[in-house]
């Protein structure tokens, strides 16, 4: 059986996740965002490159680092 840590989310007034920690209370992730979403640095003590892991980030919507895009719940419609 897999044993997953368990972590605490905390996020700021937009909802937006600045840090992660662990069961203990220690910082596991730090997250800091440019005005309009942008990532201006983040950190992870649990990854191997040290980039922050968090798929939920700038007011709380999901993001895909590797096609640097956030999902926004943007719902196209047609006219």
């Amino acid at each position: 059986m897999v044993q997953h840590p368990l972590e605490t989310i905390h996020t700021d007034g937009l909802g937006s996740i600045f840090v992660v920690t662990d069961e203990s209370g220690i910082m596991t992730e730090l997250l800091d965002y440019n005005p309009f979403g942008t990532e201006r640095s983040s950190w992870s003590s649990t990854s191997e490159d040290g980039e922050a892991e968090s798929q939920k980030t700038y007011i709380g919507e999901y993001s895909d680092k590797e096609l640097g895009q956030s999902n926004f719940n943007f719902i196209p419609t047609t006219c």
